[in-house]
């Protein structure tokens, strides 16, 4: 697929993005279990636990800059769509129980062939501090 865009003269980046999801299991859950990896990253009805019900994105985020779409990935898929700002990296999250609001850690998932990558000042805060990862080739 890239050959052929690159041979069309298209740049793959405007109209595809992949990003791969660290110890995702098929459709939910961290594998192996108990790791605890961060996958929520979707549209509402991902968890739709009775504690989530009033939530009208797929992740509730502590964000106070408008990057709600960070952590959504139909949210992010929209605004590409409808603003042609396309993601670069998508938030994930793991809570402390499927029907909770409490956030255990955060994952950064960069799109492909990029990999977060922690810069962070305090070790400490790597699992929810999202503005210490960057993605990196």
């Amino acid at each position: 697929m890239t050959t052929q865009a690159v041979s069309s003269g298209s740049n793959i980046d405007d109209y595809f993005r992949l990003f791969l999801v660290p110890n995702m299991g098929h459709c939910s859950g961290s594998q192996p279990p108990g790791s605890d990896a961060p996958w929520y990253f979707s549209a509402a009805s991902q968890n739709p636990g009775p504690a989530r019900s009033g939530i009208t994105s797929g992740v509730p985020s502590t964000d106070t800059e408008g990057r709600q779409y960070e952590y959504d990935a139909i949210l992010a898929l929209m605004r590409w769509v409808e603003e042609g700002k396309a993601p670069e990296r998508i938030v994930a999250t793991k809570f402390k129980g499927d029907n909770s609001t409490e956030v255990v850690r955060r994952g950064v998932i960069c799109k492909w062939p990029e990999r977060a990558v922690w810069k962070g000042k305090d070790d400490d805060d790597a699992a929810t501090d999202v503005d210490g990862w960057v993605c990196e080739a």
